[in-house]
């Protein structure tokens, strides 16, 4: 194993130094090619004798100051397969920040020798091809990286998909999934009530009709599961799109919630399956921030259920309220571990304590509250699916009823400030 990790330490280094350098030399190589194309084209591909000691005297100045300047904007920091719309602007900017300074020169000191001074032309030609050689070389890298993860995934067997929805949450959903490697999706196209979207290409996948269309698609297509990548869908967008899909029987999943995504805590490819929640269509609270954050400062606060949905993100929002201490409880161990190693990293001044254990428990609970003394309680433990519970009636009761009274109880007998 030592051995072995040592090779791979020496090694990596070598290679990043080597790409580099490979990066370094097409660069230089096509600010040279586009500076003596720029004079070619010029002169019709035929340069008189005395042009020829022009050219050869203000290329390494130029190709120098050009790549200079492509350094000073950190264009070499940007990995190759990953170029995009924030590169392109980053090189344009670049190359038209060296061509300033060559055309300053051009109108100041135009009687000058013409061996200084680059005609107007020359730099106009460069520029665009200068940054076409740049990008293009850059573009090329990027096509190789994708044919090859393209080839690499060949063999997955994946589930053809139709995308509800090309807006800006759907286009986003579909780079990731055609970037993300073992994603197991054949993406067979969008679906959007827009009519002005109806027949574009967007990313090489085409919208193919309407939500009323979804059953004929499905039948025709052979589609194995539907996304909704629509990420403030309404409460009756979404019942509606369920109820299309149920005519055929195909499986329906759902992007994360617009919330979710501005918060950052999932990325747009978290493909899960629709839930209550997102049939709910709950009008946003507007909290008084300040008066909360106040009673709640440098207070010890326990949170049931602190690995659910709700529980989760209570303690997201405490973790901003200064808080002193936050006692999670969960009877879950994974859900437990999940949301303490998601949130330690926000607020290091606040103490997390996880604790596992189940409300019904009078022993477990009671020992819980005589050692840390809360001043608060957050009760968001409770089993919430209905249909479910409707076939599981007693447990239920016995967590949802039985449960939030001995919680109850317990915050009252160990004098907790607010329940």
């Amino acid at each position: 194993m030592f051995p072995t990790t040592q090779i791979e330490t020496r090694w990596i280094p070598k290679k990043i130094i080597s790409i580099r350098a490979a990066q370094t030399f097409l660069d230089l190589t096509m600010l040279t090619g586009a500076f003596v194309l720029a004079y070619l084209l010029r002169f019709d591909f035929t340069l008189p004798p005395e042009q020829i000691q022009t050219v050869l005297t203000q290329l390494p100045f130029v190709a120098a100051f050009q790549f200079g300047v492509l350094r000073l904007c950190r264009t070499h920091k940007f990995i190759w397969r990953y170029v995009s719309i924030l590169e392109v602007r980053r090189i344009l900017r670049a190359l038209l920040l060296a061509a300033l300074p060559l055309l300053f020169v051009r109108f100041a000191f135009a009687e000058n020798s013409t061996f200084t001074v680059v005609p107007f032309s020359i730099i106009l030609l460069d520029f665009f091809l200068a940054t076409a050689g740049i990008l293009g070389i850059r573009f090329v890298r990027r096509e190789i990286y994708e044919n090859t993860r393209i080839a690499a995934n060949a063999a997955v067997e994946k589930k053809s998909v139709l995308l509800i929805g090309a807006g800006r949450a759907g286009v986003m959903t579909l780079a990731e999934l055609k970037t993300g490697g073992g994603m197991p999706y054949d993406i067979k196209g969008f679906i959007d009530d827009n009519p002005l979207k109806q027949g574009l290409i967007i990313n090489g996948v085409e919208v193919i009709g309407k939500t009323a269309q979804i059953p004929q698609k499905v039948r025709e297509l052979n589609i194995d599961e539907v996304i909704i990548t629509i990420a403030q869908a309404s409460r009756r967008d979404m019942q509606r799109i369920l109820d299309i899909c149920k005519r055929v029987s195909v499986k329906v999943k759902t992007i994360p919630s617009l919330s979710e995504l501005l918060l950052e805590k999932v990325v747009i490819s978290r493909i899960r399956d629709v839930e209550v929640e997102d049939l709910l269509g709950r009008i946003p609270v507007e909290l008084d921030r300040e008066s909360i954050e106040h009673f709640l400062a440098e207070k010890t606060v326990l949170i049931t259920g602190a690995g659910g949905s709700i529980g989760s993100e209570l303690v997201r929002q405490l973790l901003h309220c200064g808080t002193k201490k936050l006692i999670l409880v969960e009877r879950c161990e994974f859900a437990l571990f999940s949301i303490e190693k998601e949130i330690r990293q926000f607020n290091p001044a606040c103490e997390i304590v996880p604790i596992i254990g189940d409300i019904g428990d009078e022993v477990r609970m009671n020992g819980v509250f005589r050692r840390f003394r809360p001043n608060v309680v957050f009760h968001a433990a409770a089993h919430k699916h209905v249909p479910m519970m409707e076939d599981n009636a007693a447990e239920a009761l016995k967590n949802n009823v039985l449960g939030t009274n001995l919680i109850g109880r317990l915050a009252g007998q160990n004098n907790v400030e607010a329940f």
